[in-house]
């Protein structure tokens, strides 16, 4: 019986620890998709460890939109566009193939359907090129406030560090471990 508790005990604490995970996953942003630094709020001053973390993570959000995403992006844009251009070419060649058979019928041939679904076809690629370059464009035209953003972050984790480290202790902060012994020296970030 007592092992019965034990497993049932353990299994409702996983389920408990991974629905609060799933409910706020690492990296979550606002509705505007701005990565937010995690803060406590729970009306008491923030700890040091929790400020440092979160400074680890603005940080680390802001190599990331400048190493990672943002690239990443812009090849991903470059591709579609220049697929989108060329499937827009395509079009247009047969488009000019159609145009030199089809200038008998233009009020119902044996192509009409087909050359009105081309049509819809050509317009539609056309309208997905123009798109893609405007996002394009757009995420050049706003990388420096994207950049801005993230410094502003990082700045506010900074503080947050030195609004929570012990007045005796501003140089640097000596943690030692209970379990393993080990001190791990964290110089003071300003």
């Amino acid at each position: 019986m007592r092992a019965f508790v034990a497993v049932l005990s353990s299994t409702a604490l996983v389920a408990l620890f991974t629905s609060s995970l799933a409910a706020q996953p690492p990296g979550c942003c606002d509705s505007a998709g701005v990565p937010q630094v995690p803060t406590v709020v729970i009306g008491e001053p923030i700890t040091y460890d929790v400020a440092y973390r979160n400074l680890q993570i603005a940080e680390l959000q802001s190599r990331l939109a400048d190493g990672v995403d943002y690239p990443l992006r812009l090849r991903q844009l470059d591709t579609e566009i220049k697929l989108a251009d060329a499937e827009l070419q395509s079009l247009r060649r047969i488009n000019a193939n159609y145009s030199k058979f089809n200038r008998v019928s233009n009020d119902g041939g044996p192509l009409l359907l087909e050359r009105e679904q081309f049509k819809l076809d050509l317009l539609r690629a056309e309208l997905r090129l123009k798109n893609l370059r405007d996002e394009r464009f757009l995420l050049n035209r706003h990388l420096s406030e994207q950049r801005r953003l993230h410094q502003l972050l990082v700045q506010r984790a900074r503080q947050q560090v030195e609004a929570s480290t012990p007045t005796q202790a501003k140089e640097s902060v000596i943690i030692v471990g209970p379990a393993n012994g080990r001190v791990a020296n964290r110089p003071h970030m300003p």
